[in-house]
């Protein structure tokens, strides 16, 4: 199942595709790099980003984005590869890029050895990028699509104000502003892998100049729902068992309210006044379910919410 954090960061590949590839050490002119379809339907999975490079030798380039540990990754990787260079015929570079250090783990070293009692032993060698060891001046001073990355880097609660101004800086040369909205609710989302409430609620003053705002509280209430929740559920796994039930339930509306709000904001934009409390009131996932699937038939956030 695809985490929050996850989905965040292949949106924002989405935005600049060449960027990521320059970023990774492998400068292109935009025209070559494109993202291609990440289905590899011999079996069904489906990889995470794929770009597709368009050299005088084609090749693809594979990023798998992971916010948590998963021991079987490296082999997860290799059968993507495989699966993808068999599906376009061309050459495949794996980068595994971990969002952070509960991601890591002793058996991602770059590469999988294989061995093969009737013949030869080989190996699947891949890269790996931990964010939490890049300087964060990469960030900074990069392209759009990596500037809500940068409070994962190597940043501290105590330098992430002033991180947080100077990505303020180049957001705000960002056009068209649902441009910038979306950065910025990306960077919200993806702060919860690592700060708490409190520390967010700080910082997020900085980030929109008008607290009262409607942007402001989609901001806040998509990270809290997206980001926060998922966070404390994965720390957390104490308690009554009666107790991690509720959460459950609750956490799957919070889900759903925050998929409400990030499907409406981008097809909709902006929520009239009283929408989001009104999105953020429902806790019945039927209800829920329905008005997600609304969201495809309608126009406006009124048509959406109308008679509910």
């Amino acid at each position: 199942m695809n985490r929050p954090y996850d989905v965040t960061s292949k949106d924002l590949l989405e935005i600049s595709p060449a960027d990521w590839l320059a970023w990774l050490g492998q400068p292109r002119p935009p025209e070559l790099v494109r993202a291609i379809d990440a289905d590899v339907s011999t079996i069904s999975m489906s990889a995470d980003k794929v770009l597709f490079v368009d050299d005088p030798s084609p090749w693809i380039l594979h990023i798998e984005f992971q916010s948590s540990r998963d021991a079987e990754l490296p082999l997860r990787a290799m059968v993507y590869q495989i699966l993808l260079r068999h599906r376009h015929g061309v050459p495949v570079v794996t980068v595994l890029l971990l969002l952070r250090e509960q991601a890591d783990g002793p058996e991602l070293t770059g590469e999988l050895e294989l061995s093969a009692p009737l013949g030869r032993s080989w190996a699947f060698r891949y890269e790996i990028v931990r964010l939490w060891q890049q300087p964060v001046e990469l960030f900074l001073k990069g392209p759009p699509c990596l500037i809500p990355f940068a409070p994962l880097a190597a940043v501290d609660e105590g330098t992430l104000p002033r991180v947080i101004s100077e990505m303020k800086k180049q957001i705000e040369n960002v056009h068209p502003e649902t441009q910038a909205r979306k950065l910025w609710a990306a960077c919200t989302i993806l702060m919860g892998m690592r700060y708490s409430t409190e520390v967010i609620d700080k910082v997020l003053p900085i980030m929109i100049n008008l607290k009262d705002s409607s942007t402001y509280w989609l901001i806040h209430d998509q990270a809290v729902a997206e980001g926060l929740q998922t966070g404390r559920q994965e720390g957390r796994q104490e308690g009554l068992q009666a107790g991690q039930e509720i959460g459950v339930v609750r956490g799957r509306a919070e889900q759903s309210q925050a998929t409400i709000l990030r499907l409406g904001l981008k097809k909709f934009g902006p929520p009239p006044e009283g929408a989001m409390a009104k999105v953020s009131a429902f806790d019945d996932q039927i209800k829920l379910n329905a008005l997600v699937e609304r969201i495809l038939d309608v126009n406006s956030w009124e048509e959406l919410l109308a008679g509910q």
